[in-house]
């Protein structure tokens, strides 16, 4: 894969609910962006999260792209809210 430059972070998002707790199936259209993820990799102006990290961050500035099927997300550190 491809280095990250800067502060940038590639997350891999947890799996998007497909049904509610009750059992009802949840319509493509309206599932949402899971806001929790991975951290795969990190680029070299990163100083707090290291690959294998879980985080919760901000969906609104998330860069999303799919490589080989698989939803990621790039995103700057400071989009980072929380680590796990």
């Amino acid at each position: 894969m491809a280095e990250l430059i800067q502060d940038r972070i590639l997350v891999k998002p947890d799996p998007e609910k497909t049904q509610t707790e009750s059992g009802l199936e949840i319509p493509e259209y309206a599932q949402e962006i899971p806001p929790y993820g991975e951290v795969i990799s990190v680029g070299p102006g990163s100083t707090q999260c290291k690959p294998g990290d879980r985080v919760l961050f901000s969906k609104t500035t998330v860069y999303p792209f799919t490589k080989d099927g698989q939803l990621f997300f790039i995103l700057h550190e400071k989009d980072i809210h929380y680590i796990l």
